[in-house]
């Protein structure tokens, strides 16, 4: 019995070394892998050791762009599901390799506990679909572009033609031939020779130039050169129709006379630049566009050479698609730099096609657009890359920061506590201001890179602002007064309190910071209405910022929103860009303007509400009946000086550094609630929930976190997160909140947010 079973494992071990695919299992609460076969190797280049040993080893690899991954993996893993993903990952040599990966969710009580699954290379199939969609785009483009009268139909129906093909037979739009009977536009004498070449067709053969007698949209006989194969449209056998006039000479030249002009004034509106080119290099034609990107005349240019028209490192490569397009080479597209009239530098797509008279090349047609503003958009979208990845930076280190100022607060309150001279509670006085300026420096950064998405509620505008307003008051000088006025129409704000009080605040202390000395703040509630989506009108709710300080600099108006802009010599220059960040989160905007009489005005623009708001008057509560408290944190200073405050505070509070210790201190103490750092030294502070939970049902569990987190409290799974650094009052506040009974606990959890 064993050598069978032992036989047939040595087979699946067999059978799993020689997939081409990369089998692999792993742990389902932190994505650990605990085996992949060798295709994990041979496909990626990374030793299996890495795999193994690393504990965000598929993490760490997936590509920046599929970073949401892991997140949809985890839900989906969460939930018991089995799933499947598609993502690119970073191989060894630098490669991105397209993965199919088939997860099976593996459980035991209905708990997941190990992830099994298979990762395909998809590479080549993801590639061959982006160069396929290339390839008909490109044929597209030929075929729209192309000089030729392009048709196809099927069963002898129409159902594409190119705008050649519209001009050859007189009509005036695509709409006037597709869906018409081919027969419907070829002479009766042409009948017979068009039947029988469509049984040709039909029997695979390709049917070469041939002379035919079309009736054009009005009846008027034209002699054409009619070529035509076989091909597949749309799943549907098809023929494509290639035509072209060989009306006597005369006619022919008095047509092409008559298409000019429909092609001047056709090509007159459109925004590309439309030309042509002697075989001697110099230009023959300029549509209007010419005039309009580079700012030259066309009479300047219209015989002169057109490699002076461009900058020196173009001239050579622009010559050299000039004779290739001379060749008979088609569709050549390349950019170049041009000099405008106005000294500014412009760049040109270029398409070059030969220009055929008679069979015979006398030179080049070609199409030129102006991408400058293009470009720039991507150098702008490349900064703005750049910029995240600082935005990322920044955010570690404001966590850093936050840990230290989390190291010292504490310290500052136990010291406070048994000091007593003057001197000595000044200097305390202090480092806790210095330590809230730092706190809310660090706050702006976080809030900035990583913005807490808005939690919308009615606001009773009457209420929520005057109050508002009486606590700003306290904070500006009695040189400045502070009014206010409230449309009595406006009744209630669909927001979120939190966010439009700190665009408020921060709107009303810039006005302070610019007026300086004495002077006056306005705030002011009127409706507004704006056009919604559908037509309908959607009814908003206008707030104004007003000062009569020396207003903005216009120099800089334009500007004070961007990120990392400021005037103020301590400024962070991150105020305006996340007040308005905010408020475009409630689906509104903020601008800004100059007044006529003086000083400045920022325009808020919010929805408004019509439902009564949820009360959300505050709870006074303490900590009644908790007493036993773990602490789970990683930094000593931060560990030690909240021991010692909860501790001062009569709590009886355990404090280890790992959670590996966790658990062990939790069987011994029987906490009555948890408060966990979410960056542990072996894993993160959330999987260490379920894991207390599985021996302590439902403890409360209070969050530390110098990051922004999102979604982290969760007020019926009796949650909360606590923003580095804090004071002794909040973290008592947080633990009333997450140990009250259930009845209180939604309005203890909603006054805690606010």
């Amino acid at each position: 019995m064993n050598a069978t079973l032992d036989c047939q494992d040595e087979r699946r071990s067999r059978l799993l070394d020689a997939m081409p695919a990369i089998a692999w299992s792993a742990s389902a609460q932190t994505f650990r892998f605990n085996y992949v076969n060798p295709a994990a190797e041979a496909l990626l280049g990374y030793p299996v050791s890495r795999w193994l040993n690393e504990p965000h080893f598929w993490a760490d690899h997936i590509h920046p762009d599929d970073k949401h991954v892991p997140m949809l993996c985890r839900s989906e893993t969460v939930a018991g599901r089995n799933h499947e993903l598609v993502y690119r990952i970073i191989a060894a040599d630098g490669r991105a390799v397209w993965l199919r990966d088939y997860v099976n969710v593996h459980s035991v009580d209905g708990v997941p506990v190990e992830l099994f699954g298979v990762m395909v290379d998809i590479t080549r199939e993801r590639e061959a679909e982006e160069a396929a969609l290339a390839d008909r785009e490109n044929f597209r483009r030929m075929v729209e572009l192309s000089p030729d009268c392009i048709g196809v139909h099927v069963d002898e129906t129409f159902v594409y033609v190119n705008q050649a093909f519209v001009h050859l037979l007189g009509a005036t739009s695509e709409e006037e031939l597709v869906g018409r009977n081919v027969f419907s536009f070829v002479d009766a004498s042409s009948h017979a020779s068009v039947r029988e070449r469509l049984d040709r067709l039909r029997a695979g053969q390709s049917v070469p130039y041939i002379r035919e007698t079309y009736r054009c949209a009005d009846g008027s006989p034209l002699d054409v050169e009619v070529a035509a194969l076989p091909l597949r449209y749309g799943n549907r056998d098809a023929v494509q129709v290639i035509a072209r006039d060989i009306t006597e000479k005369v006619r022919a030249r008095q047509a092409l006379e008559e298409s000019e002009q429909r092609y001047r004034e056709l090509v007159e509106d459109v925004t590309e630049i439309l030309f042509t080119v002697g075989r001697d290099g110099r230009f023959v034609s300029l549509n209007r566009s010419f005039e309009h990107s580079t700012g030259y005349r066309i009479e300047e240019w219209i015989g002169r050479p057109f490699a002076e028209l461009f900058l020196p490192q173009s001239v050579s490569a622009a010559v050299y698609d000039f004779e290739q397009a001379l060749f008979g080479h088609q569709r050549i597209i390349h950019e170049y730099d041009l000099l405008a009239q106005s000294g500014a530098a412009v760049t040109v797509e270029v398409s070059w096609q030969p220009r055929y008279v008679e069979g015979v090349v006398t030179g080049t047609i070609g199409l030129a657009r102006d991408v400058t503003e293009h470009r720039t958009i991507a150098r702008k979208l490349e900064e703005a890359k750049r910029m995240s990845g600082l935005g990322q930076v920044a955010a570690s280190l404001a966590h850093e920061f936050n840990n230290v100022l989390m190291g010292i607060q504490p310290f500052v309150e136990v010291i406070g506590r048994h000091e007593t001279a003057t001197t000595v509670r000044d200097a305390l006085g202090h480092i806790t201001r210095a330590i809230g300026r730092g706190k809310r420096a660090s706050q702006e950064i976080l809030r900035y890179v990583n913005p807490k998405e808005p939690q919308l509620f009615a606001l009773d505008a009457s209420v929520w602002l005057p109050s508002l307003l009486g606590q700003l008051v306290a904070a500006l000088p009695s040189s400045i007064a502070l009014s206010s006025s409230i449309d009595p129409e406006v009744r209630f704000i669909r927001g979120d309190r939190e966010h439009l009080e700190q665009v408020i605040t921060n709107l009303v202390f810039n006005a302070r910071d610019a007026i300086g000395g004495i002077g006056t703040i306005h705030v002011g509630v009127a409706p507004a209405a704006s056009p919604g989506v559908s037509g309908a009108e959607v009814t908003f709710v206008h707030i104004s910022v007003s000062d009569d300080g020396p207003g903005i600099a216009p120099a800089i108006i334009d500007d004070i929103f961007e990120p990392l802009f400021t005037t103020k010599r301590n400024g962070t220059g991150l105020g305006l860009a996340i007040a308005r960040r905010l408020v475009e989160g409630h689906g509104g905007m903020l601008t800004c303007e100059n007044l006529p009489e003086g000083g400045s005005a920022f325009h808020i623009l919010v929805p408004s509400a019509e439902e009564r708001p949820v009360s959300t008057t505050p709870l006074v509560w303490g900590t009644p009946g908790v007493t036993r408290i773990l602490l789970v944190e990683d930094d000593l200073l931060v560990g030690k000086g909240l021991e010692e405050l909860l501790n001062a505070e009569g709590y009886e509070a355990t404090w280890v550094k790992a959670m590996g210790d966790a658990c062990e201190a939790a069987r011994r103490t029987h906490p009555q609630v948890a408060i966990i750092d979410v960056n542990l030294p072996d894993g993160n502070g959330v999987d260490l929930i379920p894991l207390l939970r599985a021996e302590h049902a439902d403890l409360p569990i209070v969050f530390s976190t110098g990051h922004v987190e999102l979604d982290l409290s969760n007020e019926e799974n009796r949650i909360l997160a606590l923003m580095k650094p804090y004071e002794l009052s909040d973290l008592v506040l947080a633990i009333g909140a997450v140990t009250a009974p259930a009845t209180d606990q939604a309005v203890l959890l909603s006054s805690s947010a606010a």
